[in-house]
């Protein structure tokens, strides 16, 4: 009697020992996953801007250049838009900063809707916007954003539907610069940036003069 009670008090004891393993087990799979989803929403909340709720500076160039290095989108057309909100300056000393707050919401909405899902658009800083168009069949009024006429045309329409359609005194808009290529490796996304954002400039000399509705 003896010798088997001790193996079974050995194979008892076996038995919590596993038991106690696999909790543990579960316990760490259980931190690692909370871990892992607290890195993701902490990476999120890095490439987010506060304010517009769209990219952030970082954001924007880490996934801007991961699409461009992506060797299925090698060979399609694509554009680079930068865009700056017109007289932010004076918006926020008219008006103040909240008013200034809600126009670069406003331009960051415009760009959203006017490029599609299929874009991203980030806020570079201050007044100034980003956004990466790839042309594919998911590519929304591909067509018409296929040209720059095109996309000035649509960034127009939604400029003046968001003035139509709010009660303030003076006018939200932004001017933009452009920049088509064809992705293909080794591509320079600070280069087409820049040539978009030189572009920028020549733009900004038909803004409007006065914000005043």
């Amino acid at each position: 009697i003896e010798p088997i009670r001790f193996q079974i008090s050995s194979a008892l004891q076996m038995l919590s020992l596993i038991g106690d393993k696999e909790k543990l087990n579960k316990q760490l799979e259980d931190n690692l996953e909370e871990l892992r989803e607290s890195n993701a929403f902490l990476d999120q909340v890095s490439k987010a801007d506060e304010l517009t709720q769209i990219y952030n500076r970082r954001g924007f160039l880490v996934t801007a250049k991961k699409m461009i290095k992506t060797e299925d989108n090698f060979g399609k057309r694509a554009v680079f838009i930068y865009a700056d909100m017109n007289n932010l300056k004076l918006v926020n000393d008219q008006f103040g900063h909240e008013e200034g707050d809600y126009s670069l919401r406003a331009v960051a909405d415009i760009l959203k809707h006017s490029l599609g899902r299929s874009a991203i658009v980030g806020r570079m800083g201050g007044d100034e916007f980003a956004a990466l168009l790839i042309f594919d069949e998911n590519t929304k009024n591909s067509e018409l954003l296929s040209t720059q006429e095109g996309i000035f045309r649509v960034i127009e329409l939604e400029t003046e539907l968001l003035n139509a359609s709010n009660d303030k005194p003076y006018y939200v808009s932004l001017s933009a610069g452009l920049k088509f290529f064809d992705i293909e490796i080794g591509s320079d996304m600070e280069e087409l940036i820049a040539s978009a954002d030189d572009n920028l400039y020549i733009q900004k000399a038909h803004k409007r003069k006065s914000i005043l509705k």
